[in-house]
């Protein structure tokens, strides 16, 4: 089953049944979030707030399916489950607020040069949420929206 996000994106939800291992088996619906490939972005010398536990990346159906990356299940966002009572989406494990992948003494993402999808397509350029429009805004102007960044 194939859902179409809200307007502000442009991603396709892939949706599919899940056995967990558990005594009986438990059928559980999960989504993933196919991303498009790599947008240029203003990381260098950020903070890195998308890693550290305010946003968490959605797999692929790939990184999902070939068990790319530790993950785990929440509960999926309203636009989801409208159609999809009670599913999950598959994120990013992450450890105390944070991405297990990104390493808060270096400032870098230990996935690299393979981190999943969602965090190469991400642009807190393009996020209208508050918060990250003052990150955004404040990385513009630091760097004059050079790529770079967290991944290198």
């Amino acid at each position: 089953m194939t859902v179409f996000p809200p307007s502000y994106t442009n991603a396709v939800v892939n949706v599919w049944t899940v056995i967990l291992p558990s005594d009986p088996p438990e059928e559980i619906k999960v989504a993933t979030v196919e991303q498009p490939g790599r947008r240029p972005g203003v990381c260098e010398d950020c903070p890195a707030p998308c890693c550290n536990g305010l946003l968490f990346p959605v797999l692929t159906s790939d990184e999902f399916l070939q068990k790319r990356y530790n993950h785990r299940f929440v509960p999926a966002p309203d636009w989801i489950t409208k159609k999809v009572p009670g599913a999950f989406i598959v994120v990013v494990q992450v450890e105390k607020g944070g991405c297990v992948y990104f390493d808060k003494r270096t400032n870098l993402c230990t996935a690299w040069p393979a981190p999943p999808a969602a965090c190469l397509h991400y642009d807190c350029r393009y996020d209208q949420r508050p918060e990250f429009k003052r990150i955004a805004k404040k990385q513009a102007r630091k760097h004059h929206n050079r790529p770079g960044g967290i991944f290198r």
